[in-house]
């Protein structure tokens, strides 16, 4: 029989998922550490592959087979998945319970991951692009229009919009509050939302700001302007303040074909993602 080495005080055994604490040398954790070796081997593998190699595919069809069968075994599935760009998880959005986006985190990535997982850290990170449901949505990779391209873009609906990102607690947004609906060129315009965590856990939201110029039907539905990440403890509301000044105001000017300040009707958008049924709206005019 095959010895188990153990430190003292666990009785030679280790927890499972449900609480159960069962022999350090059950078939069950046999399974999982097989199951763990089986997925890094295929990763290894196919990251030493051409990308259009023919073993491609099919290795890819394994990795998402072995998610989808432990979502038929009733298993909790949360996928961390480590790419340095979006990835079409279509699929696994209807098989995991979570998705963490860890990119190539680094020496430290193993301690960050474990903490968000365990609870130790409330993620507060809002992706800094657009995950797109599949390539469909994609126009040609040979075409630089960008119409359909980005946030800024796109009009269908994608998979996961740019700046979105979950937390252990919830937030809500109050209505946004303008110092003036009228302002000169080269004046600021102030904003004020107030943001109350709706949950049970301290937590961080990023608020983010975007802009949109009324009568400029070829330009971006929106482009983010501002952005503040706070801390707001569980039940609280905190004021959230921007002074918008040139920097976050400039629009493309065809005239002068330049970014600049120009006169004009603006919309203001403020929320926690670039999503446009989330983000609360109002309107002010740039005079000359």
């Amino acid at each position: 029989m095959k010895r188990v080495y153990t430190k003292t005080g666990d009785k030679g055994t280790t927890g499972i998922h449900g609480g159960a604490r069962v022999p350090k040398d059950d078939i069950r954790i046999e399974a999982n550490g097989c199951l763990e070796e089986m997925n890094a081997v295929i990763g290894i593998v196919r990251s030493m592959l051409a990308a259009k190699d023919a073993w491609q595919e099919l290795l890819h069809a394994v990795q998402r087979e072995l998610i989808a069968a432990l979502h038929r075994a009733g298993k909790k599935v949360v996928l961390v998945n480590c790419s340095g760009s979006p990835i079409g998880l279509e699929p696994e959005t209807g098989r995991c319970g979570a998705i963490l986006q860890a990119w190539y985190p680094g020496q430290a990535g193993g301690t960050a991951v474990a903490e968000v997982l365990f609870g130790d850290y409330n993620p507060a990170g809002r992706l800094p692009v657009t995950f797109y449901r599949n390539v469909s949505q994609l126009p040609d990779f040979e075409d630089y229009n960008m119409t359909g391209r980005t946030y800024r873009y796109m009009t269908q609906e994608p998979l996961f919009p740019f700046g979105h990102g979950l937390s252990y607690t919830s937030f809500s947004y109050g209505a946004v509050v303008l110092g003036s609906d009228n302002i000169k060129s080269g004046e600021k315009l102030r904003l004020n939302v107030p943001v109350t965590n709706t949950g049970k856990c301290d937590g961080e939201e990023v608020v983010q700001v975007y802009l949109k110029k009324n009568d400029d039907v070829e330009g971006p539905s929106k482009a983010l302007r501002a952005f503040k990440r706070v801390h707001i403890p569980a039940g609280k509301t905190v004021d959230v303040e921007f002074d918008l000044g040139d920097k976050e105001l400039v629009w493309w000017n065809p005239q002068s074909n330049t970014m600049c300040v120009s006169e004009g009707s603006y919309e203001l958008m403020v929320g926690g993602s670039s999503q446009t049924a989330g983000l609360l709206r109002r309107s002010f005019v740039i005079q000359p």
